[in-house]
């Protein structure tokens, strides 16, 4: 999902400039994360009278953008300040609890996997284009929500097994995070400012990323095998403001 402002949905003039305006502001925000989700996916059998198998997985996968900008190939004339702000904040989380439990059995398996996918792009620029203005300000901040300036991911799976003899528990969580923050002009840009302006500039990024996983077993038997992986991959943590 995204949040998207542009500069070629204003009125252009026959030479496809846009012109006599005191002022140009363009903002967008995006503030809730809406995302395809396949949660609480969860599976018990009993292989047979003395054997029980348990799986629960959930999955998130995002796309969560906000972009204020002017394409490559516009011409603004503004007499005051040209204004491109975008401010995003996303959150998502994924929990999974496959836990067999059952004293009485022979053999007992439980498997419990969380993972979050997320893509979040905020970005405030000015393309390969033309822009002559009493001042220019890009923006890609965090949106606020409630007090809190911060993506936030999450990711949280348990599994447990207990069994007679033979008890197998394992769990996976797992954050994939593609964060980006961009303010910047393009080095195709043709920028003036007039009236003695000023250009301001600002990106902001803040993340915040929890992963947890946990597999207790008991087994009265001869075997009992627990593993658990906790893994955070920062794809990409950009936040950049640049001519």
């Amino acid at each position: 999902n995204s949040g998207t402002t542009v500069i070629q949905d204003l009125t252009l003039d026959t030479n496809g400039h846009l012109t006599g305006v005191t002022s140009v502001d363009l903002s967008t925000s995006f503030d809730n994360y809406e995302y395809w989700t396949l949660a609480g996916d969860t599976g018990t059998g009993n292989i047979n009278s003395t054997n029980t198998a348990t799986f629960e997985g959930g999955l998130n996968i995002g796309t969560s953008e906000a972009r204020a900008y002017i394409p490559d190939g516009r011409t603004v004339i503004a007499g005051g300040v040209v204004t491109l702000s975008g401010s995003n904040n996303a959150d998502a989380s994924a929990k999974a609890d496959g836990s067999a439990v059952d004293g009485e059995i022979a053999t007992g398996v439980g498997v419990g996997v969380a993972i979050n996918v997320a893509k979040v792009t905020n970005e405030a620029f000015i393309g390969d284009a033309d822009v002559t203005a009493g001042g220019v300000v890009l923006e890609a901040l965090m949106t606020k929500v409630k007090k809190d300036e911060t993506s936030s991911f999450s990711d949280q799976a348990i599994s447990g097994a207990s069994a007679k003899d033979v008890g197998v528990a394992g769990s996976l969580a797992l954050n994939i995070v593609d964060s980006d923050s961009e303010a910047y002009i393009g080095s195709g840009a043709d920028v003036e400012i007039t009236g003695g302006g000023a250009v301001g500039i600002s990106a902001a990024n803040s993340t915040d990323s929890v992963v947890k996983a946990g597999a207790a077993v008991s087994s009265e038997g001869d075997v009992g095998v627990g593993a658990s992986v906790a893994l955070h991959i920062g794809a990409s943590s950009l936040s950049r403001a640049e001519i």
